[in-house]
């Protein structure tokens, strides 16, 4: 039992104590559809999909197994890739981060390596300004990183999502052992670290540290190791320290660690350590704790800290002893919600560091920073948060104290006095004005990792990234994300992102989710948000709800109808163009009746959406409740889409795809079944969609499948509908790909294609859309491709060319080929709507290494010479009320005109103006035109310009 006498009911002084840690409002989970807390975790996700689906745990000996077969198809492999890959970043965002120290070799302390959760060890000569990865045969998961005072840097691997216990079955991420370098750049693993069996010592090693004579300490999941220059061994005290060990800190002769949930000190040797936790009121407490860090002060190292998080997540208490650990105070009581600095993420975040000059005054990171200090010479310290991750990390006015949610390291300038450095969960960052103000260190630090990516049919791609939001990235080589969720360039969210979508219709609409069930949309790019789009459907207990969308400029089966004005005499068999009601987007039809000049029919739209979401589904009180639904109305802007349940998919949903005509779904669970709903493209309403009608036609069988992995993706081939692939999860298994070639028949067959390649859990898949039998697998050890997936037996070779073996979440082909769309206004002009111009693109989702393209299938659309360059010409705001301001660059100084067109072609409005050689800025009344899309364009002696723009008032 743990000692809770020091948790006494300490409420009535709370305000002594406390005075800063509520003058931040984090609010970053406002109009949650779910509760966090209710809903799947990535830690609890990650076991559905890693661990065994019987035992309910991981083997090591199945992840050495993987990891071996990986590395003998990798060394099978030329050193030429197949692809030519481009990193999309983004370099001003970083991925989850550990560790981070300043190299002692470098006088300056502008030279900084940092550890990435999942994306490898980085470093950087120029004090953070930029990074560089450093090149390892493997990438590692880095967990910790000291360095000996002759310089030899070790690096420790392995991530538990819960210290001081076992949590295999919580998504954790197996090491890869103790690497190590004596130059700071050739790093070679340290012979006897590398994890192998289930009784493996170096599984997960929480921290490396080195004492004054250089020896090396790892606080690993099999106790607290230490090496003597020769061979591994334990720490002793009275016995040899096994268990969970979470942490080890060694200065100035004093060496700390915790392990099995018990402190313990030596100021000698490995053979002396003594215990420090007891039943004693001045001893630290004997629990299952969740988590436990130190930290002694560099100018006083009789002062020691220590953070005590819960199993739960929640501060349990931090500790000060000022003589070297003998004897122990609270300073920091736990035990309410009012003084959870952690979020009940202590788990996860939980670091501790002591102000380099002053040792009465402590930091401790756990969802945001917290400052410490000595108020009076007994009880309490006072307690201030100093950073806030919902601050805006670039105020117009005063300085920046945002810092990413999440902090797992605080480390201090060994000389520059108010300067520390910090890894969070959205990467890192630094303080060079002791808290005052801060700055993030991201630029080039390329460690996102991906769940989730889509793109545009521009080229640019919106991700969704584990505890930093959604990420849009434009394809103009700058490498830089918006962070959607909040809306800010390197102030992303604490939420994971989701599944989203950018329209090919309206490439400013965008839909983006989060794994707490958010789901909105936008019509201008972000900057402005519908969060009530899911009407009555209700996310469930899945981590992600899989949601997509499909888009046809041609949908013969649309039974949506828009007006039609005749601008002249037509005949019955004449082709003419419309605007469609899903933002005017223009198409060709062919007229059913004669038409006279003026008159006004309805015709077809044939321009089409249909979205569709996945959620938990179940039979309930005689009803079934949530499954798949279906929206034909996410770009009806003005309502709440009406959504129709379409079918009664059981369990809780993991993956989701359509057939090139969406007229078949297919969704996986993650209780490993499968389901394919059907004729799809002849439901248009309530009545022939939602299940709970007798007109409904839409179909639903439940493939029998042998296995009950968690299905973790769904292909279907854009040329050939009945070619469908599904991955499975889950180590310990015989086969992780399987394939059907009669994916529509009354009775769907799937084989496995396993082939060579090696047995771990493959998470996402895609066909390749230029040759017949190509296809491609993210799996937990990088991306595989094979050039004949029907083949008898299947040869699957590793595909590498810069992201490394890191597992990939997402691949993305864009296979959706549109044509560039020219809409004649009047005689004069055309609108010009861009098609794709990234069709065959291969965008992939690391998890670590950001995201990637290649588009080495991608041909060139010719397009003719266009009068109008929309890009020269920016009008603001837009969508515009009263006013609006047109920016170009004029070429020479004298007159332009600016001319409003209405979409029929009729001239609304005509203003002359006298403008300066230069840039050039022109306000614009709008009173007297209604509400509508119409036309600006700027003339300027021979060149023209123009542009779109949305009244709205």
């Amino acid at each position: 039992m743990k000692n809770r006498f020091l948790r006494f009911a300490f409420v009535v002084i709370l305000s002594s104590f406390t005075t800063g840690l509520m003058a931040f409002t984090d609010g970053v989970n406002d109009g949650n559809t779910k509760a966090k807390s209710d809903k799947m975790t990535a830690a609890e996700y990650f076991a559905q999909i890693k661990n065994n689906q019987t035992s309910a745990t991981i083997s090591i000996e199945d992840v050495v197994r993987a990891r071996e077969q990986s590395q003998a198809l990798m060394n099978l492999k030329s050193s030429q890739s197949n692809y030519n890959w481009t990193s999309m970043g983004p370099n001003n965002f970083g991925g989850p981060s550990r560790s981070i120290i300043f190299d002692n070799q470098d006088a300056t302390g502008n030279t900084l390596y940092a550890g990435s959760i999942s994306g490898g060890l980085w470093k950087s000569t120029n004090y953070g300004n930029t990074w560089n990865i450093v090149e390892i045969e493997e990438v590692l998961n880095v967990s910790s990183i000291c360095q000996a005072s002759d310089g030899t840097i070790y690096v420790g691997t392995g991530v538990s999502m819960e210290p001081a216990a076992d949590k295999l079955s919580e998504g954790s991420t197996i090491g890869k052992g103790v690497f190590k370098s004596a130059s700071g750049d050739n790093f070679q693993l340290m012979e006897g670290t590398a994890p192998s069996n289930m009784d493996a010592d170096f599984a997960f090693i929480q921290k490396v540290a080195v004492d004054a004579s250089n020896n090396l300490y790892a606080a690993t999941n099999a106790g607290l190791k230490y090496f003597d220059g020769s061979t591994w061994t334990f720490a002793l005290a009275e016995e040899a320290l096994q268990g969970q060990a979470c942490d080890v800190v060694c200065f100035d002769g004093t060496s700390i660690a915790a392990v099995g949930g018990i402190t313990y000190i030596s100021t000698g040797s490995a053979n002396a350590f003594v215990q420090k936790s007891g039943e004693l009121e001045t001893d630290l407490p004997l629990g299952d704790f969740g988590n436990i860090k130190f930290a002694i002060a560099r100018s006083n190292s009789s002062y020691i800290y220590a953070s005590y998080v819960d199993d739960d997540g929640t501060l349990y208490n931090a500790y000060l002893s000022t003589d070297k650990g003998n004897t122990w105070r609270v300073v920091y009581p736990g035990g309410s919600s009012v003084t959870d600095i952690f979020n009940n993420d202590g788990l996860r975040n939980n670091s501790i560091a002591v102000d380099p000059i002053d040792e009465k005054t402590v930091y401790i990171g756990g969802y945001n920073i917290y400052k410490g200090y000595e108020a009076q010479p007994t009880g309490y310290y006072d307690w201030n948060q100093v950073t806030n991750g919902a601050a805006d990390p670039f105020p117009p006015f005063g300085d920046a104290i945002y810092l990413h949610y999440g902090v797992n390291s605080i480390v201090f300038h060994p000389n520059e006095a108010g300067h520390a450095v910090f890894c969070t969960d959205g990467g890192l960052g630094i303080t060079k004005r002791n808290f005052t103000s801060l700055e993030l260190l991201n630029r080039n630090y390329n460690t996102s990792a991906y769940f989730t990516v889509n793109a545009a049919k521009n080229g640019d791609i919106i991700a969704g990234s584990q505890l930093n939001g959604v990420h849009l990235i434009h394809d103009n080589g700058a490498s830089q994300a918006q962070e959607l969720l909040r809306g800010a360039f390197g102030g992303p969210s604490a939420n994971t992102g989701g599944y989203n979508h950018i329209s090919f219709i309206n490439p400013e609409f965008f839909v983006c989710s989060d794994e707490s069930g958010n789901f909105w949309r936008s019509e201008d790019s972000g900057e402005n948000k519908d969060p009530s789009i899911l009407g009555d459907v209700e996310p469930g207990d899945e981590f992600l709800s899989p949601f997509l969308m499909w888009e046809s400029p041609n949908n013969s089966f649309s039974k949506d109808t828009v007006k039609f004005a005749a601008l002249n005499n037509y005949s019955a068999g004449d082709e003419v163009y419309a605007l469609s009601n899903n933002y005017d987007f223009p198409f060709k039809t062919i007229l059913q009746e004669n038409v006279a000049q003026g008159d006004t029919i309805e015709i077809i739209d044939l321009v089409s959406t249909r979205s569709f979401i996945a959620v938990e589904g179940e039979a309930k009180k005689g009803a079934f409740k949530g499954g798949v639904y279906m929206t034909t109305e996410m770009l009806d802007y003005t309502k709440v889409p009406e959504w129709w349940q379409i079918g009664a998919v059981e369990g809780i949903p993991s993956c989701m795809a359509y057939s090139a005509d969406a007229n078949y779904i297919w969704v996986g669970t993650l209780e490993g079944r499968l389901f394919r709903l059907s004729n799809i493209k002849r439901a248009y309403n309530a009545e022939t969609a939602d299940i709970t009608n007798p007109g409904c036609v839409i179909a639903i069988i439940e493939i029998p499948l042998e296995t009950t992995q968690a299905i973790t993706s769904l292909s279907v081939d854009a040329s050939n509908e009945e070619q469908i692939m599904f991955t499975l999860g889950n180590y310990g298994n015989s086969n992780y790909i399987y394939l059907s070639d009669n994916g529509i028949s009354d009775t769907p067959e799937f084989f496995s294609v396993q082939g060579n390649l090696p047995l771990m859990p493959v998470y996402a898949s895609s066909f390749e859309i230029t040759s017949n039998g190509k296809a491609f697998v993210g799996t937990e050890n990088g991306l595989f491709i094979t050039d004949d997936i029907n083949a008898s037996s299947v040869e699957w070779t590793y595909e590498d060319n810069g992201f490394g073996n890191v597992p990939i979440f997402s691949i993305k082909q864009q296979n959706i080929d549109w044509p560039t769309v020219e809409y004649p206004i009047n005689d004069e002009f055309s609108l010009w709507y861009p098609g794709t111009k990234n069709y065959t693109a291969i965008y992939l989702g690391t998890f670590g290494r950001g995201a990637y393209v290649t588009k080495d299938m991608v041909g060139f659309e010719e397009i003719p010479s266009l009068t109008s360059q929309t890009s020269l010409l920016n009008t603001y705001p837009n969508p515009a009320q009263q006013q609006i301001s047109i920016e170009f660059d004029a070429q020479k100084a004298g007159q332009v005109n600016v001319l409003i067109f209405d979409l029929a072609g009729k001239l609304v409005l005509n203003k002359h103006y006298n403008v300066n050689k230069g840039q050039t800025i022109l306000e614009l009344d709008l009173f007297g035109l209604d509400n509508g899309s119409y036309i600006v364009r700027l003339a300027e002696g021979q060149q023209q310009y123009q542009t779109k723009v949305i009244i709205s008032k």
